[in-house]
């Protein structure tokens, strides 16, 4: 997971020319949003608008014990970027 700050990642990446769904001006700063990946979404089953919890696993101490962090996300946005893992050729 990576924080981004939506208004100059349009000016450093070219993210916002990768969403496929929702927009990269739906992710605002204050508001929890996410943007996920095709293949995590569908793990998931979310979909836009679709609240996700995410589990940090550094928690707090209770008396229970190690409790972790918990934080619902609307999803905001689906974006795909092409991967192409690097291939050494053979000698």
């Amino acid at each position: 997971m990576r924080g981004i700050d939506p208004q100059q990642e349009t000016a450093i990446t070219g993210l916002s020319d990768k969403m496929k769904v929702g927009a990269l001006n739906d992710l605002r700063g204050g508001e929890f949003t996410i943007a996920l990946a095709p293949d995590l979404a569908r793990a998931l089953g979310a979909r836009l608008n679709d609240k996700i919890m995410l589990i940090a696993p550094q928690g707090q101490i209770t008396p229970a014990g190690m409790m972790p962090r918990l934080k619902q996300f609307r999803v905001a946005g689906i974006f795909e970027i092409a991967w192409r893992p690097t291939t050494t050729a053979s000698r």
